[in-house]
């Protein structure tokens, strides 16, 4: 239903313009309007805001929520644009205000504005602006200048090489690699970019970074290692990779003393059979004991992963192993109330004769 209280006469304001994206925003405007609205009375207000290429007359929705500016990425380079928003409340819709027009810059303008019109140096902003806009051209020529720091984190505490490896973008991290970024640079909590890409399982970007001598058993401040970030990412093959190039089967954590097919079992959301089946495969001891003298298959009966208990048993775990607290498998299960672990349990007992 139209809500003429909700009809705007202000349209998006544009902030920052590149080659690839667009940032919109509405903030000041929408300020301005809260202050003759009755936010008690009319509820909270939904922003709408679509856009269209020129040369298109169909709108897509960009955006649809309560916040109060919005970048589009992957836009094409020296196109034109336009943007128009309206409001949403719990009565109805207001009228499409009027249109908004941008055009991105052409990549020449793009990087002729970064690096010449500029009056303060480059800095690592600048190196993770190039990447998050997907510019391999702009991302050298800010580095071939030599301003800005290769390793600067950004506010997530992600060096360029972490980010370009976790996010898959092979070139910028081969040109990062190439102007010497550090491989096994850490972030405040000890991770490396090989341990981010590990996690998504990237596998050509870990790859690269190994060649380029990337630490395989570097660990972070909980003593994780890359491939107990594989096995948390439930990455088949990047946990293959990793063990090609001597990754430590039963390296543990420094809390609980998980190696990672330990954490396989143990973790609640994980459970992975074929990541299990991999860290087997490859040599893991099935039978390694946690700080609490623990196996993989006493945390897995701990978190009801079934279809794993009985992997490991296939695979012989042992079932008369007792933690430092005296529990047996048999135990852990009747504790848990579950039935089909119980019978799992008895009848891998009585296949082995084990009372």
């Amino acid at each position: 239903m139209v809500c003429n209280d909700l009809n705007v006469t202000f349209i998006p304001a544009f902030d920052d313009i590149s080659h690839m994206s667009i940032e919109l925003s509405w903030k000041d405007d929408i300020s301005k309007f809260f202050l003759s609205y009755d936010e008690n009375r009319y509820g909270n207000i939904n922003t709408e805001v679509t856009m269209r290429k020129e040369g298109s007359e169909e709108w897509q929705t960009l955006y649809s929520g309560y916040d109060v500016h919005y970048v589009k990425q992957d836009l094409q380079p020296d196109t034109k644009y336009y943007f128009r928003l309206r409001l949403r409340n719990k009565d109805g819709v207001g009228e499409w205000s009027k249109e908004a027009t941008a055009r991105t810059l052409s990549k020449d303008d793009a990087i002729s504005f970064l690096l010449f019109m500029t009056e303060t140096p480059l800095t690592g902003v600048d190196i993770h602006r190039s990447i998050k806009q997907g510019s391999a051209l702009l991302l050298r020529e800010i580095l071939e200048k030599g301003e800005a720091n290769i390793e600067a984190p950004d506010n997530l505490g992600f060096t360029p090489l972490m980010l370009a490896a976790q996010k898959n973008m092979l070139e910028m991290l081969e040109i990062l690699l190439d102007c010497d970024a550090n491989t096994n640079t850490k972030n405040d909590t000890g991770k490396t970019a090989l341990m981010f890409a590990a996690f998504k399982g990237n596998i050509e970007c870990m790859e690269t970074l190994l060649e380029s001598g990337a630490d395989v058993n570097a660990v972070d401040h909980s003593g994780l290692s890359a491939l107990h970030m594989a096995t948390d990412g439930e990455q088949t093959r990047a946990i293959k990779l990793l063990v090609k190039n001597g990754a430590n089967l039963e390296n543990r954590d420094f809390g609980l003393g998980w190696t990672p097919l330990i954490r396989c079992a143990g973790l609640k959301n994980n459970g992975n059979v074929d990541v299990a089946c991999e860290l087997i495969r490859a040599g893991a001891q099935i039978d390694a004991l946690d700080n609490d003298g623990k196996t993989a298959l006493h945390n897995c009966i701990m978190v009801n992963h079934h279809t794993l208990c009985e992997i490991l048993l296939k695979h012989g775990a042992r079932l008369d192993l007792t933690t430092n607290t005296g529990y047996d498998a048999f135990t852990l299960a009747e504790s848990s109330g579950n039935q089909k672990l119980i019978q799992l349990i008895n009848d891998y007992s009585e296949k082995r004769k084990i009372t």
